[in-house]
């Protein structure tokens, strides 16, 4: 009696034990994924970050060859030697975003420091309404003034 007795404690005993096992190992492979994801969260998150930089890169390139093809082609209105401003038609591509299109207009001229005027256009709230399409910009008119034709509807 005292044999079975035994026999079934260290049988228990040895069940306990794979059991304890099995939960812990999963536990610790469980963080590891956690950890995993985490990490491939990160890398994804700098693989974007590098493909909207690229993006930007690549849409401004895009408007200053459309810029240069229209200019070649004489679309582009020239510049008045009488006049003291100059004009500049700003062609907005679709998915430009506000720091694009203020590089391009300090590009031009047409603005002093790009950066100023993106802060200006993201202080007033119009950072994410900028119309595609072409808009005539003078060298006289102030960040409002841009502002307000580049955010206008047509």
């Amino acid at each position: 009696m005292i044999r079975n007795l035994l026999r079934a404690i260290g049988i228990g005993c040895l069940l306990a034990g794979g059991i304890l096992y099995m939960t812990t190992s999963d536990e610790e492979s469980a963080g590891t994924d956690v950890r995993q994801m985490k990490e491939q969260i990160a890398q994804l998150q700098s693989e974007l970050a590098t493909a909207k930089q690229e993006l930007a890169v690549a849409q401004t390139t895009s408007s200053v060859d459309t810029k240069q093809k229209r200019e070649a082609n004489g679309s582009l209105p020239s510049e008045d030697p009488a006049s003291s401003s100059s004009h500049y038609v700003l062609t907005i591509e679709p998915g430009a975003n506000s720091t694009v299109v203020a590089a391009a207009l300090e590009r031009a001229g047409m603005v002093e420091n790009a950066d100023e005027f993106n802060a200006y256009l993201t202080r007033n709230g119009l950072a994410n309404k900028i119309q595609i399409g072409d808009h005539e910009i003078d060298s006289s008119m102030d960040h409002s003034a841009i502002a307000r034709k580049i955010t206008k509807p047509k």
